[in-house]
């Protein structure tokens, strides 16, 4: 119990004289210290437990939150100083609020409630700070800090009833507040997903597996490992002191106005002079050997990202490959500083600043590259924003044509990778690549970038014929963002809201980089050293099934220089035309042409045909093919062994009713050829390729409070529709003999159909 004491007043309309002034002043002295005496009352063992607890929980989040928003001093500093001024700031809070509740006669435990509001409140401004809504944050922030002052109490009756040991309460509450945050992470999601192969029913009897080794394998080569740099830098040594080439500077400030104060304290430069840093993998022996550039995206700047492709390097310098990690960590975001201004195109310029004081060191006697380089194949990787900074750089005269600072004569940009890229606009632009191969690769679990934006790049790239040239995407049903670099963990939001996401069932790091490895180095070898034994793989994925992990499911794209589009739906608003004839549907409930849409329901770039059916009755839909257009338009194909080609999305989250899963199967779809002598062949989609379905993925552990809003309601939409291609060999008919192909469906379901067409066999 605790004496609480009401001062009395002096009566109303009293004089006050020069005594009673001083009784006044008495008074409200002695009151003010019996409330200051009364702010721990209430405060029994049981109520100092959960405070306890309630500061370990406030102070874990903290570190947790300083490890992932670092400072530069070092972790042991930034966990010193973090620590230090959250005990300041509980206290403070602790005896300020319970001061308040005192006077206000509030009769609860004083200290307990000043400091569960303390700690409520900044768990709520983490949740702030992790774009949570108010109500969501608010009910998170509520909810740990009641779970961890209850432990803490329950711990504490254990052990004074049960364990009856000596150790300190405070242990004790810690271990609670460690309870709580564990129960957190492994908080179990809801929402069904098909995420592998077997889940997915993929693994259908396909085609024989390549005739050449994995190429994930190191290979042959000898390499050495070493960077070149400006010899200045301040936190790595490597791109210091130890930098094999000095490199000069480069003034970027045409393009940067704005570079943040604390970045330059932190780097020690700014826009005018930012450093040309590479970690570079060089195979031993005279070469010449292609060039690879790598480039990572935005992630913590203080956090450096540049070697977290050293397993792609090491892999492609023993496969005979120069490779180089670009470091542009300058660039990148900061808890403490923003963005430079205009980074996105800085991203490409560097890129192409890189490669052209590399083409200075290649002709440079006595330099490690003098005459190593062959400027003919080059390709560029990136990751995230590095992604997208590759498209720019191969299409540099959409932003670079007036900058005459780039001198990059004899090099030749052939092919490039993007890994879960970006793709907004600049200057309002975008890339478009145009016989220059490309690559894609992106994860149905990436958190950070979760919209398939390299499908749209994809579609903005375009080849001649007789180019020699590919393009490829490659959909991994259960990656992420994060782990195609080594550095940057399996959580694509920064702790502490990173820990709200679901990991659940995510494939490990190891693979998901294991198909990175796979299908980079396949591409490269196809597309800069010309070895055609690879490139049935991204045709379709099971061609490489003996070296690809089975934790995930694959959707893939091809198309190439030889195909010749029969139905693309881009050429004009008309159900009944395509480029090569004309279209009929029967029996469905639905049949319009439309955009394809992204995650988040916006526009990719391209549209299809929509096809909707409820098994009520056959539904058709049949291309009659011009003989005259088809003759006209696939001269390269006639007598030369082709395939039938077309890329199918399932629409299953916008069919009427919704399914409660995947509701379309491969074997509901039959593809018939017909002749122009009456021959037909009807095949079966399931034995051509099954596909994996919709992946329907639940991002957060709380997904009816978080998901519809949290990042601005970037999770609200569980699947995005991918097109798969699917390939059907012409055997024994010639292309320029087909009257007719009829798509036959039975069951239900809704799907795209898009870039319908031939193309030469394999």
């Amino acid at each position: 119990m605790s004496n609480e004491v009401n001062t009395a007043a002096a009566s109303p309309g009293q004089p006050l004289t020069v005594n009673s002034r001083t009784n006044r002043r008495r008074k409200i002295g002695g009151w003010l210290r019996n409330r200051f005496a009364a702010r721990n009352a209430y405060n029994g063992r049981y109520w100092q437990a959960g405070t306890a607890a309630m500061a370990a929980l406030g102070m874990t989040v903290v570190w947790i939150a300083i490890l992932s928003s670092p400072t530069g001093l070092g972790p042991a500093a930034d966990l010193l100083l973090a620590g230090l001024l959250q005990l300041l700031c509980q206290w403070l809070a602790g005896n300020v609020l319970a001061i308040i509740f005192s006077a206000l006669y509030i009769p609860v435990s004083r200290r307990f409630a000043a400091h569960a509001l303390y700690t409520a409140g900044i768990l709520f401004g983490f949740g702030y700070y992790a774009n949570l809504t108010w109500v969501s944050g608010l009910v998170i922030a509520a909810a740990l800090t009641f779970a961890a002052a209850l432990a803490g109490m329950l711990i504490y009756t254990m052990r004074r009833h049960l364990i009856r040991s000596s150790r300190s309460t405070m242990i004790l509450a810690a271990a609670g507040a460690a309870l709580v945050l564990a129960a957190v992470i492994a908080w179990p999601p809801g929402g069904a997903q098909h995420l592998t192969l077997a889940e997915a029913g993929a693994i259908a009897a396909g085609p024989a597996p390549i005739q050449a080794g994995n190429p994930a394998d190191m290979g042959p080569y000898l390499y050495e490992e070493w960077a070149y740099g400006s010899g200045t830098d301040r936190h790595r040594s490597d791109f210091g002191s130890h930098a094999k080439i000095v490199t000069e500077p480069v003034d970027a400030s045409a393009y940067i106005s704005k570079w943040p104060w604390l970045k330059k304290l932190f780097w020690g430069f700014d826009q005018k002079q930012l450093p040309v840093n590479g970690r570079v993998w060089m195979p031993e022996g005279s070469g010449p050997y292609p060039l690879v550039l790598i480039v990572h995206g935005n992630h913590i700047m203080e956090d450096f990202s540049d070697d977290g492709y050293a397993y792609i390097g090491q892999l492609l310098a023993s496969r005979g490959y120069i490779a180089v990690s670009v470091d542009e960590n300058f660039l990148n975001y900061s808890a403490w500083s923003d963005i430079p201004d205009n980074d996105m195109k800085v991203r490409a310029w560097m890129l192409l600043k890189h490669l052209q004081q590399l083409k200075g060191f290649s002709g440079e006697a006595g330099s490690p590259f003098y005459g190593k380089v062959d400027w003919d194949n080059v390709a560029l990787i990136g990751h995230s924003r590095g992604g997208q900074a590759v498209s720019m750089a191969a299409d540099k005269d959409k932003w670079f044509a007036g900058d005459g600072s780039l001198q990059l004569g004899g090099v030749r940009i052939r092919s490039v990778v993007a890994i879960a890229p970006t793709d907004r606009e600049v200057d309002g632009r975008k890339a478009e690549l145009v016989n220059v191969n490309f690559l894609t690769l992106q994860g149905a679990r990436d958190a950070d970038v979760n919209d398939f934006y390299g499908d749209q790049q994809y579609i903005r790239t375009r080849f001649t014929p007789s180019s020699g040239g590919f393009k490829s995407s490659i959909y991994l049903t259960n990656a992420n963002h994060g782990q195609f670099n080594t550095s940057w963990g399996s959580m694509d939001e920064v702790p502490p809201g990173g820990l709200l996401l679901n990991l659940r069932r995510l494939m490990n790091g190891e693979d998901q980089r294991e198909v990175a490895k796979v299908y980079i180095s396949a591409f490269l070898d196809t597309t800069l050293k010309g070895d055609k034994a690879y490139k049935p793989l991204f045709q379709d994925y099971r061609n490489g099934s003996a070296w690809l992990p089975a934790s995930t499911a694959y959707v893939n794209q091809y198309e190439d220089d030889s195909f010749v589009s029969a139905a693309d739906y881009d050429e004009d608003r008309d159900l009944s035309t395509i480029r090569m004839g004309t279209a009929a549907g029967t029996g469905f409930t639905d049949w319009e042409e439309a955009d394809a849409l992204d995650r988040s329901r916006n526009a990719k770039g391209t549209r299809g045909v929509v096809l909707e059916w409820d098994g009520s009755r056959e539904a058709e839909y049949t291309l009659t093919l011009d003989s005259w257009e088809v003759k006209r338009l696939t001269r390269s194909l006639h007598e030369g062994g082709a395939a039938f080609t077309f890329a199918m999305a399932d629409l299953a989250r916008d069919q009427d009713p919704n399914p409660a899963g995947y509701s379309f199967q491969a074997s509901d779809l039959v593809i018939k050829v017909t002749a122009a002598d009456g021959r037909t062949e009807s095949v079966p989609l399931d034995r051509l390729i099954k596909p994996a379905g919709p992946v329907f993925v639940t991002y957060a552990k709380l997904p009816r409070l978080l998901e519809n809003t949290w990042e601005n309601g970037k999770y609200k939409q569980s699947n995005e529709p991918v097109f798969q291609t699917v390939r059907l060999p012409l055997n024994g008919m010639d292309v320029w003999d087909i009257a007719s192909i009829t798509f036959q469906l039975k069951g239900s379901g809704r799907i795209m159909l898009d870039n319908i067409g031939f193309a030469q066999a394999e």
